[in-house]
């Protein structure tokens, strides 16, 4: 993700730890990562006996340095919580080192989440709900400063295929309120697309 001029920042995964990184990509396209500076660096999910996946990172708020992180964390087998945070980086690529706010996010078994904003303080976050069935896209907010709501504004459940569940899921902004969710069909070459209508309000 773009932070200011020349820097952006990635979100990972690193066995049971899950991290933010910051680095500088110039005009001709050549990479410094500060690998030996800890400012460009931040653990936000220390190693656990938690297991961090396919995290996501989203900006909130340029003027405060704002962005926000979702991931799915698994407690047991069968047991995912989803976790949406906000962090502070600054514009020159020095993470501020705390959690600004978190929020779990359920049902339990939460997989594969993707965010989007839709319109001032409201965000949109889809993740497969169950192993196999459906998929929950939920709209919360999140102000300008990183405080997220404890409720969601609206939920809506959406059908996938139960043989061939989806293991990435992306959402993407389209035109006048409409979205696109795309998931890619587990044992199959295939991909699904849906739509679905978001108010500004945040009412799917």
């Amino acid at each position: 993700i773009h932070i200011s001029g020349d820097i952006f920042a990635v979100t990972y995964r690193i066995s049971s730890r899950a991290e933010v990184k910051t680095f500088e990509i110039s005009t001709l396209g050549f990479i410094n990562n500060h690998t030996s500076d800890s400012n460009w660096k931040y653990v936000y999910q220390p190693a656990s006996s938690y297991t961090i996946n396919t995290p996501k990172i989203i900006e909130v708020n340029a003027v405060n340095d704002t962005y926000a992180i979702v991931y799915p964390k698994t407690i047991s087998a069968d047991t995912n919580n989803g976790v949406l945070l906000t962090i502070t980086i600054p514009d020159n690529g020095s993470i501020v080192k705390n959690i600004t706010d978190s929020a779990l996010l359920g049902p339990v078994n939460f997989y594969a989440p993707d965010i989007v904003h839709v319109y001032n303080d409201i965000y949109a976050v889809i993740s497969r709900k169950v192993y196999y069935g459906s998929m929950s896209l939920h709209t919360i907010r999140i102000s300008g400063v990183g405080k997220i709501d404890n409720s969601f504004i609206d939920t809506l459940d959406i059908p996938m295929p139960e043989v061939t569940p989806g293991y990435s899921i992306k959402i993407v902004y389209v035109t006048a309120n409409i979205y696109l969710i795309v998931f890619n069909n587990y044992a199959n070459p295939a991909v699904t697309l849906k739509t679905v209508e978001i108010a500004n309000d945040g009412t799917i």
